[in-house]
């Protein structure tokens, strides 16, 4: 492991973790030129004892496309997979996405049955806004759309609170269980304290709590702006890190489940 210069032909230095070749880079490191009171050069008395940098690891080839000098040649293959600050692969978008989908649908069973008397409710005062407004559009007078939102704004209350407290507490006790909620282990993810993807059992309660707090939060401003929810589930896309709002506010990473964890 150490500081190598670029194979891929760059000016500046890779990091060689022992087995590939990582995304990070520095500019070189200058030795300084160490000289005794006489003027007669000596060892650089920071490296006294320490061994000489190896050869540059021999690591696997393909042929790729250099932008450089514009031609196909043999360049090292770095990893492109990104991970956590101790080497674990972090979970890709799309497994994600569809852990989280399992979830909503989980949960939306769940919230059916709770909050029955309220859907139904919901359902009588919706079917009666449409037999109103047929009428009212058959005698030429418009329709009172906000009447529809005042006659199920209770029941709709009632359901969102229903649905955000049932989520962030579901989410906090698998968290802190299994370090995974049922569509994440369906997927093959964990929750990680961040930068620990080699984290073994459940997420720490505090951290659980801070991450489903997180989330109530994102789903509290959704039901508010609308696009909360998109947002959070995008952010993903746009860094190293791969942190959602709720993952960056609990300090949390999502990882891919390594066999044995």
């Amino acid at each position: 492991m150490g500081w190598y210069p670029d194979p891929t032909g760059g000016v500046e230095e890779r990091y060689w973790d022992g087995t590939r070749w990582t995304h990070n880079t520095r500019e070189p490191m200058a030795q300084p030129d160490w000289q005794s009171g006489l003027g007669a050069r000596v060892a650089d008395p920071r490296q006294a004892g320490a061994p000489a940098p190896g050869p540059v690891p021999q690591v696997p080839t393909s042929t790729q496309w250099d932008h450089v000098s514009m031609q196909w040649r043999e360049m090292p293959v770095v990893d492109q997979v990104k991970r956590t600050a101790d080497g674990v692969p972090l979970a890709g978008w799309w497994w994600r996405v569809l852990g989280r989908l399992i979830d909503d649908l989980l949960i939306g069973l769940v919230v059916l049955a709770v909050c029955w008397p309220q859907f139904r409710a919901a359902y009588t005062a919706v079917r009666q806004w449409w037999d109103t407004a047929m009428a009212d559009a058959m005698r030429g007078v418009p329709v009172d759309s906000v009447a529809l939102a005042n006659a199920i704004q209770d029941e709709s209350t009632m359901i969102g609170l229903v649905s955000i407290t049932l989520t962030c507490v579901s989410a906090a006790f698998f968290h802190a269980r299994f370090a995974a909620t049922p569509g994440q282990l369906v997927t093959g993810l964990r929750v990680v304290p961040a930068g620990q993807g080699n984290h073994r059992g459940g997420l720490p309660l505090p951290l659980a709590i801070k991450r489903a707090a997180g989330y109530a939060i994102i789903l509290g401003l959704n039901r508010l702006i609308g696009l909360a929810y998109i947002i959070d589930a995008l952010w993903p896309l746009f860094g190293d890190s791969r942190q959602t709002l709720h993952d960056k506010l609990g300090r949390t990473q999502v990882v891919r489940r390594a066999k044995g964890i």
